[in-house]
C-alpha cells in the first residue's frame, strides 16, 4: 500500500497532480460502520485524502488493514489502476477522493 503523510491539504494535492491536468475529486463521508466496497479501476489512478482524524480499515489487494488517519497531518492513500481497494470507517470520516481519468469501476 502506498502512503504518505503530508503537513496541509494543499500539499498532498500538489503532491499527487501535475499542473493543467484533468482529474476527478470526489468528496465522500462515511458514518461508523459504513463500507466502499472492494473494487477497481481498469486504468485510473485513485487517492484518497484525508484531513481529519479517524480510524478506517483499508482493503488493498487481497489485505485487510486497520489505520489510524489525520492525527494532525494529511493522510493520502494511493490505489494504482487493477488494484482491488476499499475502505470501512470505523469512525465517522469525511475524506476526498483524486481519480485520474475518468474511471470505470468493477466492484467484486
Amino acid at each position: 500500500m502506498f502512503i504518505t503523510t503530508l503537513p496541509t491539504f494543499r500539499e498532498a494535492v500538489d503532491d499527487i497532480l501535475p499542473l493543467d491536468t484533468v482529474y476527478c475529486l470526489l468528496a465522500h463521508q462515511l458514518e461508523a460502520g459504513q463500507v466502499i466496497a472492494s473494487h477497481f479501476h481498469d486504468a485510473a489512478h485513485e487517492w484518497v485524502i484525508v484531513d481529519e482524524r479517524g480510524e478506517i480499515n483499508v482493503r488493498y489487494d487481497t489485505q485487510w488493514n486497520e489505520m489510524s488517519v489525520g492525527k494532525g497531518v494529511v493522510t493520502v492513500i494511493h490505489f494504482p489502476p487493477k488494484i482491488i481497494h476499499g475502505l470501512e470507517a470505523k469512525t465517522s470520516l469525511k475524506y476526498f477522493v483524486i481519480r485520474s481519468s475518468k474511471a470505470v469501476t468493477h466492484y467484486l
